[in-house]
């Protein structure tokens, strides 16, 4: 079996592969030196002749022989600019590939509704697939989705590749459990200077800046990480995410058993039991919440009204979340 290397179809190639499909230059550049295996020529001869044929002002003729003649036909320049944006164009696409690929690598820690690590547990273990669909699924369908949530319970970067492009190098993006340095430096940190720069007042950005910062260590940790939490009749907060009051009001009982007055054996037994937010509410707790999804309201029960201190943290919660909906007198004594 023969082959013969037709010089002019390599040169049609060549151009191709660059001007229409937008491989990289690097890729039409080495097919052309296979026609050019002569030592006649140094590699810098080779790729300014390389550069010529792929622009269109030459062409390779000849079958099983190359011969460098002059073109003309369509000639199209590659400067500088153009090299930029056919970079840019092959960073877009692999950045796309990647994203269908691996999904959960593109999802923003900072902006999830849920717990990040227990979601990346989860996709570690199997229990929830490394796709789109799957992951799309868990953060809206078992999760609060809040309205005002532009960045889409942390799936936002999807839908951006050409943003995550322009900014840093996608492969630099820190996955699981990496050291803290990986978020303060590189990918997380370009977004965090990405976002800031776009001035924007939107509250889920604003949520997701402020997580940042507290996660890296550049802000104190704020009262409130959530918009939903519990509110001792003494004004201590405590967050919960969303559906969480029993089992986080559960784990305050046991820890402060003694508070309310019961032994081991009784506190255990609100493990796992549905009135354990009941306890609390009966006790004087207040809690921000909203079983049905949405923004979350004031829940006090049926048998008493806000504390002072339960108002001061109430008051507090207005402001840094700008619920100024909230009407603080239904909750109080007249």
């Amino acid at each position: 079996m023969q082959f013969h290397i037709d010089s002019a179809f390599l040169t049609d190639v060549a151009r191709s592969w660059f001007w229409n499909e937008k491989m990289p230059y690097e890729k039409s550049e080495e097919l052309l030196m296979c026609c050019l295996n002569t030592d006649e020529l140094s590699l810098e001869e080779k790729k300014a002749i390389c550069k010529d044929v792929i622009e269109g002002r030459k062409k390779f003729v000849g079958i099983d022989e190359c011969q460098i003649v002059d073109d003309g036909k369509n000639v199209r320049t590659i400067d500088d600019e153009e090299l930029k944006n056919h970079t840019r164009y092959n960073a877009i696409a692999a950045i796309k590939t990647d994203i269908a690929c691996n999904p959960f690598k593109y999802i923003d820690p900072f902006s999830v509704n849920c717990s990040y690590s227990e979601l990346a547990e989860k996709i570690k273990s199997g229990e929830i697939e490394n796709t789109i669909s799957d992951i799309e699924d868990y953060l809206l369908n078992y999760h609060e989705v809040t309205e005002d949530d532009v960045l889409n319970c942390g799936m936002w970067l999807w839908q951006r590749p050409e943003f995550i492009a322009d900014i840093c190098d996608a492969s630099k993006i820190p996955e699981g459990n990496s050291p803290l340095v990986a978020y303060k430096d590189g990918f997380w940190r370009y977004i965090y200077v990405a976002l800031k720069k776009k001035d924007t007042h939107e509250p889920s950005v604003l949520r997701r800046q402020n997580r940042y910062l507290v996660f890296i260590g550049e802000k104190p940790k704020t009262l409130f990480n959530s918009e939903f939490g519990l509110i001792s009749p003494k004004g201590e907060w405590f967050d919960c995410g969303f559906a969480e009051h029993n089992s986080i009001a559960a784990k305050i009982i046991n820890s402060t058993k003694g508070h309310f007055g019961l032994t081991k054996e009784q506190a255990f037994r609100y493990y796992g039991g549905d009135r354990c937010l009941d306890f609390l509410f009966d006790r004087g707790w207040a809690a921000l919440r909203n079983p049905e999804f949405g923004r979350a309201y004031v829940d006090i029960g049926d048998t008493h009204t806000l504390t002072k201190c339960q108002v001061d943290t109430l008051m507090d919660y207005i402001v840094f979340f700008k619920r100024f909906d909230i009407d603080i007198m239904k909750y109080t004594k007249e």
